[in-house]
């Protein structure tokens, strides 16, 4: 469970359509390693810390998170400060994300996707979760690649963004 204390409120990330896989290497600084699930991407901004400025991630070892509950805020691994998500990585797990974002052009608030109830314990057939005779598509990162979103482009608005994983099983 992350344990924070920030005031929930909209958050800027990129296009959660356009991702990108990276290979993910078999060992790395504690600063840069990854697990299954939901893996929160920023910079420490910490001036003592011997990561100051460089990229860290933190590991969710949730099935479900917020990110706008928290602020888009996480915590640098090594000295626990906390800095802004400027991303989101998933590895060896199906992940799905709905919430509301905000349209610029039309100056709407926009839903996108559903929450799918339980997903950590959902049927997936196909890429695809059905509940009540609806199909719901999820996304899959491939076997042993950890997946983001690509950082080009403008950011978005989100005002709810939530996201549920399943975790591959060993």
């Amino acid at each position: 469970m992350i344990k924070v204390n920030y005031k929930p409120g909209p958050i800027n990330l990129y296009n959660i359509g356009n991702i990108q896989e990276i290979k993910r290497k078999k060992t790395c600084e504690k600063h840069l390693a990854t697990n299954k699930g939901i893996n929160l991407i920023g910079f420490c901004e910490n001036k003592k810390c011997k990561v100051c400025g460089q990229k860290v991630i933190q590991n969710i070892y949730d099935f479900k998170l917020d990110l706008t509950k928290i602020n888009g805020k996480m915590k640098c691994p090594i000295c626990k400060e906390s800095c802004d998500v400027n991303n989101i990585g998933f590895f060896n797990c199906y992940y799905h994300i709905y919430g509301t974002q905000f349209n610029s052009k039309t100056d709407t608030m926009e839903p996108f996707n559903e929450e799918i109830p339980h997903f950590e314990n959902a049927a997936i057939n196909n890429g695809f979760v059905i509940i009540k005779d609806k199909k719901i598509k999820v996304n899959k990162t491939p076997k042993n690649k950890f997946v983001c979103f690509n950082e080009s482009g403008d950011k978005i608005l989100y005002i709810k963004f939530i996201i549920q994983v399943k975790k591959f099983k060993d």
